[in-house]
């Protein structure tokens, strides 16, 4: 895995994701966003340019964020580029567990799964088992 973008307005959440993930040895390097906004910015950019290895892999995003929280945020980001976007693994973390509207996005696809803080070890390694293992047995059209 290339590139995991983690989504958080807290910097300890922020730190804490980071270094799960790159624990794993199987993601090169991360993107740390701390808000909604900044985070559809570099979205903007990467859909920008043609280094496809700029698009997230992987979208760790808080839902409880200010201004541009996680639903608005995933409002916007169903509008950027169909094919990079689908092949990217959304995952929600949030401390108030699974809403409607996160259950109505797993249903069509746009989420991949949530996760309720604190954000720890093991579920780094449920993300592993359910979507790097297969991500890495799957070849990836690159046409």
């Amino acid at each position: 895995m290339e590139l995991v973008l983690i989504v958080d307005d807290s910097n300890v959440d922020r730190f804490i994701a980071k270094s799960l993930v790159h624990s794993t040895n199987r993601v090169k390097s991360s993107s740390l966003q701390p808000s909604g906004f900044s985070a559809l910015e570099y979205l903007t950019k990467s859909c920008e340019n043609e280094n496809i290895y700029l698009w997230p892999d992987m979208i760790l995003l808080d839902v409880g964020m200010p201004v541009i929280d996680g639903y608005t945020f995933i409002q916007e980001y169903v509008k950027f580029c169909n094919e990079r976007r689908k092949k990217t693994v959304l995952i929600i973390l949030t401390i108030d567990g699974k809403s409607p509207e996160i259950q109505k996005y797993i249903d069509d696809g746009i989420v991949s799964m949530y996760i309720q803080k604190p954000f720890k070890h093991k579920h780094m390694q449920e993300i592993i088992k359910l979507y790097l293992d297969v991500r890495v047995q799957t070849p990836v059209d690159q046409t």
